[in-house]
């Protein structure tokens, strides 16, 4: 339990690519955002509150996802929040996908761009609008 009463949860995503700046996720603000195979580490964050006894209480307060896009493994989509579509990418120059050395020796052909069946779609904008009824308060004052 928080000391504002709800769990407050967040994801903070670093994106990394050497090759072109094409290949990070293009978002506007409200937009959906499918993320795969991205690194995930969860920080839970407690402090101890004293009381008049001086027998303090450890309170959970905040759960924090830090994530890692690298840049020859993550993929991403993203649903446009006005038209539920999934958006495709400004490429300009960039390629749509390219051969990359892989761990064991041989070429694969990496693409950052993931392409969502329409049940991912339709799960990713109910999740969404439920997100925005439960949201926590931007603010909290403990």
């Amino acid at each position: 339990m928080s000391l504002c009463g709800q769990a407050h949860e967040s994801l903070t995503v670093n994106c990394f690519t050497r090759r072109f700046p094409e290949w990070l996720p293009q978002i506007s603000e409200g937009d959906v955002v499918i993320l795969v195979d991205l690194k995930v580490r969860y920080h839970c964050f407690s402090f101890r509150v004293p009381d008049q006894t001086d027998n303090g209480k450890w309170i959970f307060f905040q759960s924090v996802r830090q994530g890692k896009g690298f840049s020859d493994r993550m993929r991403w989509a993203v649903i446009d929040h006005t038209t539920g579509l999934v958006r495709k990418p400004q490429l300009n120059r960039a390629p749509s996908h390219m051969y990359m050395d892989s761990i064991i020796g041989r070429d694969k052909i990496f693409s950052p761009f993931y392409t969502p069946d329409p049940e991912e779609v339709a799960i990713s904008l109910v999740g969404a609008k439920a997100a925005k009824r439960i949201a926590a308060p931007s603010s909290c004052y403990c």
